[in-house]
């Protein structure tokens, strides 16, 4: 009976951020969004955006406390604002990753893949606050245009949110960070913040079937660790890359060194 509690509320969960992200994306945002371009101009109407976005992610990680299936080790109504333009790059082990660090830092741009941006579902989450399309696979245009869409953020002072392994990190595995993020931090002049993303014990793999997942209430945590710079050109952006992974997703056994004149603490 246990099981299948557990299975039927996180059915609901689904259910719920289905049904509330389609009224926020095509109801509650494209009102808040036309409401604060009018009063305050196109920056207004993303950050405004954002900001009620930040708000229903937040209700949405409580409804999960609530239903004792996912808790954050931090309280919800606690956001963090980043000092200056950054990049903040993270690991990815659980589905839920966007949803809480959205929820946990303010006024943050993400990476999204171009199936999630076209889809309609998602039409406000995405496009109303300001996302931007990490472009197909292998196509050198998308990529280009993530790379000056990304500096543009930077320079309206945003900060940038990556997954780097662009899907979610096996359960006995890892997957090469993707160069993309490090090249926007190198190319915009601004720090790599890595955040290392825990959920203990791992819950919403892709390895795990609804009915597979484990019975208790998973414990989410995120630490942020300090700031890096990353040199600019290829050898350097792809030791930076090596080396933030090592430091997010090790590998089982003895750590890998990287080298140290890519990465360097300002």
């Amino acid at each position: 009976m246990h099981r299948v509690s557990h299975v039927l509320r996180t059915a609901f969960a689904f259910v719920f951020f289905f049904v509330g992200g389609g009224v926020m994306s095509w109801l509650i945002l494209p009102w808040v969004w036309l409401q604060a371009r009018i009063r305050g101009g196109p920056e207004q109407a993303i950050r405004s955006s954002q900001t009620w976005l930040q708000g229903g992610f937040r209700f949405f990680l409580w409804v999960l406390a609530k239903l004792r299936l996912f808790r954050t080790e931090w309280p919800l109504s606690e956001g963090l604002t980043m000092s200056e333009p950054c990049v903040i790059i993270c690991n990815h082990p659980t589905l839920l990753d966007t949803v809480t660090m959205v929820a946990r830092y303010d006024h943050v741009i993400c990476l999204v893949k171009q199936s999630y941006y076209d889809n309609p579902m998602f039409f406000g989450l995405s496009k109303l606050c300001g996302y931007i399309p990490a472009g197909h696979e292998g196509s050198v245009r998308g990529h280009q245009r993530m790379l000056a869409e990304a500096l543009d953020r930077l320079q309206r002072g945003y900060t940038v949110l990556a997954f780097p392994e662009c899907r979610r990190t096996p359960l006995w595995d890892r997957l090469p960070f993707r160069r993309g993020p490090f090249e926007i931090a190198a190319r915009g002049g601004v720090p790599i913040v890595p955040v290392r993303i825990t959920c203990t014990p791992r819950t919403l793999t892709r390895e795990q079937p609804i009915h597979r997942m484990p019975l208790v209430c998973a414990r989410y945590a995120s630490q942020q660790l300090p700031p890096m710079t990353v040199a600019p050109g290829r050898e350097a952006t792809r030791a930076a890359t090596q080396a933030v992974q090592n430091l997010l997703v090790p590998l089982p056994g003895p750590s890998q060194e990287s080298p140290s004149l890519a990465v360097a603490s300002p």
